[in-house]
């Protein structure tokens, strides 16, 4: 009689050895070109978002969790002259991401030393994570530990699907957690916001994305 393994947490999906590779997982699209152009138009609106809602000033020090090569990092660090520290778990993202922001102002952090300290030193005026946590294994220790790496009141943006994508040893998968509903433990909502129909590259990605703000109490 043969057994089947349950589903285990398996984020090699995320070990990437190029740009271009790492772009097809950070921006999933049925083609390269839609990737593509869902880096065209997403990257601008999103980094504009988080500047605006986050109040990021050039003087500001900034979370991006789950930073993947660092486009946001890149995009704010460019608008702005801000310093941005960027989790993730993949080493090879990380050694990407030094690369693709190419700033002094940037710097790349492990997930372990993160969870060993959250605040990475200094604490964070603000933090974002954009299209993350709908990934991660537990994002019940996952958003505290963003909350404890905020100063007092800063602020938090999260844009994540409605639904769980968690990769597995059988592929994607769904869990028991709900994101939003953690969120709201670790934080108090401030606002949320629509993602337009004119920047959506996909089918129904406008309805399927949910973005919020919130504060640290």
């Amino acid at each position: 009689m043969s057994t089947v393994d349950p589903p285990r947490y398996s984020p090699k999906v995320f070990d990437v050895t190029s740009e271009g590779e790492a772009r097809s997982i950070i921006l999933q699209g049925p083609t390269t070109g839609d990737t593509d152009e869902r880096w065209r138009r997403e990257t601008p609106w999103f980094g504009g978002l988080i500047q605006q809602a986050l109040g990021v000033l050039p003087g500001s020090r900034v979370l991006d969790f789950g930073c993947g090569i660092g486009r946001l990092s890149k995009w704010l660090i460019d608008a702005v002259g801000c310093r941005v520290v960027g989790v993730d778990i993949s080493a090879g993202m990380r050694r990407l991401a030094i690369d693709y922001v190419g700033s002094p102002r940037f710097t790349a952090v492990s997930y372990e030393d993160f969870r060993a300290d959250p605040a990475c030193g200094e604490g964070f005026d603000a933090a974002y994570a954009v299209y993350v946590l709908q990934h991660v294994e537990r994002p019940d220790e996952d958003l505290p530990a963003i909350a404890r790496g905020l100063r007092s009141g800063g602020r938090f943006l999260l844009a994540n699907s409605s639904a769980r994508w968690v990769p597995t040893t059988q592929g994607w998968g769904q869990d028991q957690f709900n994101v939003l509903a953690l969120a709201g433990q670790s934080f108090v909502g401030i606002h949320g916001y629509v993602f337009p129909k004119e920047i959506a590259v996909l089918d129904d990605l406008d309805t399927e994305t949910v973005i919020n703000l919130y504060r640290r109490p």
